[in-house]
Parts: structure tokens; sequence; C-alpha cells
């Protein structure tokens, strides 16, 4: 009697040595901007390849990390890094140290402030006291990025800003400040999508565009549906006394 054997391929579910299927990757950080890749690529310059906080995992294996065994430890050799940490912590550093995400932030922001501290918190945020940088708030300062504006004649820029920092640096390197409030800027940050737009908005463009800020986040995150907000009140008037301090400094 002749035996029939069911041979296993892999992919195939319903066999049991079949491999699981990949599940789409969740994205946990939908609000961490894009920066630039510091990393040393195999020509031994700088990787330079857009990269985000969801993105990490993913980026790093052609940087060769994945193939470091787990508790292996690896030093950084993210631009002035150097830091030896181990191998299943190399992303949450990467995260943490070079991209500016912080784990529990918005949690923090929900443990009690009162709606006058949560209005000092964002109005600090929007530079409302450019001149007093020490009391700027802290997700302002913790979210160093490398500013990716690129001059004709300069290159790309790589200094460090944060949305505190925005109208000083603007001014300062690129010279948006010598414009008409009126007249049209062409933003030119890499991958910039919304190339022209009035010089009085740039600053706003830049924050909420290229750093992601997002105005109102945390005010809205703790108010139920429906629910009377003063605090957002205050809120829309912090944005709108920025918005005219952006205007005035820019």
């Amino acid at each position: 009697m002749a035996l029939v054997t069911e041979r296993a391929e892999v992919g195939n579910p319903v066999i049991p040595n079949a491999s699981p299927k990949k599940k789409p990757r969740f994205d946990g950080h939908p609000n961490c901007a894009r920066t630039l890749c510091l990393y040393p690529g195999p020509s031994g310059t700088h990787c330079l390849q857009p990269i985000s906080c969801t993105t990490v995992p993913e980026h790093f294996e052609s940087h060769g990390i994945k193939a470091i065994y787990r508790a292996v430890e690896v030093t950084c050799q993210w631009e002035g890094c150097f830091q030896s940490v181990a191998r299943h912590n190399f992303v949450r550093h990467v995260r943490e140290k070079h991209l500016g995400h912080t784990r529990g932030g918005l949690a923090a922001l929900n443990s009690g402030k009162s709606r006058r501290q949560h209005t000092s918190f964002h109005a600090a945020a929007d530079d409302v006291e450019p001149s007093n940088e020490s009391h700027i708030d802290e997700r302002a300062n913790r979210a160093k990025q490398l500013c990716q504006y690129q001059d004709p004649d300069r290159g790309l820029c790589m200094l460090e800003i944060t949305c505190a920092t925005v109208s000083e640096h603007f001014a300062t390197y690129h010279g948006v400040k010598a414009m008409s409030r009126s007249q049209l800027v062409d933003c030119r940050w890499v991958g910039c999508v919304d190339k022209r737009l009035r010089r009085h908005s740039f600053v706003r463009h830049i924050r909420e565009k290229h750093l992601g800020h997002t105005r109102g986040s945390v005010l809205k995150s703790e108010k139920a549906p429906g629910q009377h907000s003063l605090g957002a009140a205050l809120h829309g008037e912090a944005d709108k006394l920025v918005e005219t301090q952006d205007a005035a400094a820019v």
C-alpha cells in the first residue's frame, strides 16, 4: 500500500511549521518628526536617510544592528555619541537620545496639573518669552532636532533647534527676518512639499510641519467630549499671542 505524505511549505498557514504572517507595523509614535540619520553608512560618511521613531528598528537593520546578539554591548556611532548600550536597548537609545522621544510625556502632563499650569506650559513652548530660554517648557527643550534647512550657498544647516528657538535661529542663520511680512518664502527644508508660504507664517510652518509641534494637543487629550474648556479658550489666546509675536520678531 502506497503511503501519501504531505510536504510542509513555509508560508502556508495550514501547515504546522509555517512561518507566521507578518503583522502590519503599528505606529506608536505618530507625532514624532522625521530627522536625518547621522549614523555612518557603508562608505564611512553620514547615512542621512530620513528616519522617525517608528522606522528606527527597520532602518538600523541596514546598519547591521539586528545581526548582533541581544546581550552584546554596542558602541553607538551616531555623530558625537559613542555611548555603549546593550543591543536590546539600542533602538530605545536612538529614539530617546538622538530623536528626542521621551516615554510617558503626555501621561506626566495629565497627572494633576492645573489649567493655569497647562496654559503656561503651552505659552512657553510657543516662544512667548524667547529671551528667557531657561523657563521654556521641558517638551520644547528636550525635543532638540537638527535643522535640515538647505541654503543655496551653505548647504545643509544641521544645527540643533527646538520649537522655542526657531524664530531666533531662522533670523540669525537663514535671513528670514530681513524679508517683508507678506513676502513669499521658499521652504528649503529637506523633503518639504509646501514649497512657498508667507513669511509671517514661516515660523509656525517650521514648528508644526518639521518639528512635530501640534497646537492644542495637550489640552484636548484631557477634556471629555463636549465639555466646556476654559483651558482651551486660554490656549487659543496663547496661540494668537504667539503668532503676533512671531510676526513681529521674524
